[in-house]
């Protein structure tokens, strides 16, 4: 008998691959400013221009979102070069691209003080990403001067600041 292992990641994108629902939709009531907000402005800053109409956005989501919940047992050094030394489908890079940006972002964030990370909710950092890479793919990103990304990133801020 011949036993295989499949990675934890390989099977969360094969079992969502199925679904055409939303990877996430928190109600407005349920998402925090701050966190909401500071994930989609970084996403914007970091994928304009990189992100078009036929990139694997459900799947770089899923990715973060695993991250976020804890899934990922591999480090992001591994999976970074797992993400550059390997040919891979499309939905396989996207996945592991957003566990990079997921990590990389909880990185950034605990390095600005050691609260910071702590006073975040994964689940409005998701939306966020989610709803960033969406808007990239469609190339209408909200503007930065939205009132809603005003006001979460001052909240972050007041909490995040060294």
């Amino acid at each position: 008998m011949i036993k295989t292992r499949i990675p934890l990641y390989l099977i969360i994108v094969g079992l969502t691959a199925c679904s055409n629902k939303a990877v996430i939709d928190l109600p407005d009531s349920q998402r925090d400013a701050k966190s909401y907000a500071i994930a989609y402005q970084a996403t914007v800053q970091s994928f304009q221009g990189i992100v078009g109409e036929n990139y694997e956005v459900d799947d770089f989501t899923r990715g973060a979102q695993a991250w976020y919940r804890g899934d990922i047992k591999t480090s992001i050094a591994s999976i970074r070069d797992q993400l550059y030394n390997q040919l891979q489908d499309s939905d396989l890079y996207a996945f592991r691209s957003g566990i990079v940006f997921a990590g990389e972002l909880q990185n950034n964030f605990s390095r600005l003080n050691q609260n910071c990370w702590s006073l975040l909710n994964k689940p409005s950092l998701t939306q966020g990403i989610y709803d960033a890479m969406r808007d990239l793919r469609r190339d209408r990103v909200r503007d930065e001067n939205d009132p809603y990304l005003t006001t979460g990133t001052e909240q972050f801020l007041q909490n995040c600041r060294k």
